[in-house]
């Protein structure tokens, strides 16, 4: 059998509880494979019971060791480069600390600037074919951690996680003011200003969302604070922070224009998810980019 076109395989050992059950259903109750992902194997993969090539119906039995190949995705040329931090890499993910002002994945207006562009001429130079699958996104203008996977399964796996509010998510953010509580939750709904607006609000009649959030340094006018997200709704952070008083420094949508900082001082710092290969939590944190530490020292001054 040729292997050559496969480029990773997860190893599975058969507990009792699955006697005589699906090789389908074990992978999708045990392993939080998806019926896309399965279909996908079907397609493109390769499934194994004790080294012998079997079907998603194969019957299992208590102690068949499980092979499930993924292949080689070959993403084409790409144009452009972009510079960035690798926080980690292994042959499941790719977690990097996304510069601000680069946009995450490629559009029909960013075709050669984006992160995707610098990940493809990374794996490029470096004999990788996989396909870049954005598990975590950031605004243009938001900088820190972005999580890809790397294939199919892992990024179901990873992002059901999400859905279920088992990543762990913080960002740090300039304020102008300071929160009136050092630490604390804001609880308040959100939805678009009009039907067509891509800026939002805080009311009581929105989509509900909450922020924990702590301040980590005051500086009278201003304060350095860390910020997680219990719910996932777009601009949450800003508009959370423009309503009790402190919107974001640098942020035009919400605030106005800064001398201090070109663009919201927005940084995701933290993630923390459960690994789909050795099913342990990992955690990995982003530096703080430079122009938000000269901010802080402007402020300081």
């Amino acid at each position: 059998m040729n292997y050559n076109k496969f480029y990773t395989f997860y190893e599975y050992i058969v507990p009792v509880e699955y006697d005589g059950i699906k090789l389908s259903t074990f992978l999708n109750e045990c392993y939080d494979y998806s019926s896309r992902t399965i279909s996908f194997i079907k397609r493109n993969g390769l499934s194994l019971v004790n080294d012998e090539k079997v079907n998603m119906n194969f019957a299992l039995n208590r102690g068949d060791i499980v092979k499930i190949y993924f292949p080689f995705e070959d993403y084409g040329k790409v144009n452009g480069n972009v510079n960035f931090e690798v926080i980690y890499e292994d042959e499941d993910i790719l977690v990097v600390n996304k510069p601000p002002f680069t946009v995450t994945h490629m559009t029909s207006s960013h075709t050669e600037d984006t992160l995707a562009n610098g990940i493809y001429a990374m794996w490029a130079r470096e004999k990788k074919k996989n396909k870049a699958r954005f598990v975590t996104r950031l605004d243009r203008d938001t900088s820190g951690i972005v999580v890809v996977a790397k294939n199919k399964y892992v990024h179901h796996f990873i992002q059901n996680q999400g859905v279920n509010n088992k990543i762990d998510k913080k960002y740090m953010l300039i304020t102008e003011n300071v929160p009136k509580k050092k630490a604390g939750y804001i609880d308040i709904g959100i939805k678009r200003e009009k039907e067509n607006s891509i800026e939002r609000i805080a009311c009581e009649s929105g989509k509900r969302a909450i922020t924990k959030y702590r301040v980590i340094k005051d500086y009278k006018t201003h304060s350095l604070t860390e910020a997680k997200l219990l719910t996932g709704r777009t601009h949450q952070l800003r508009v959370h922070f423009k309503y009790i008083g402190c919107p974001l420094l640098g942020d035009t949508l919400y605030n106005k224009e800064s001398d201090i900082i070109n663009r919201q001082a927005l940084h995701s710092c933290y993630i923390s998810f459960i690994h789909p290969r050795t099913l342990k939590r990992v955690e990995f944190e982003a530096k703080l980019p430079f122009d938000f530490l000269n901010a802080i020292d402007k402020i300081k001054s």
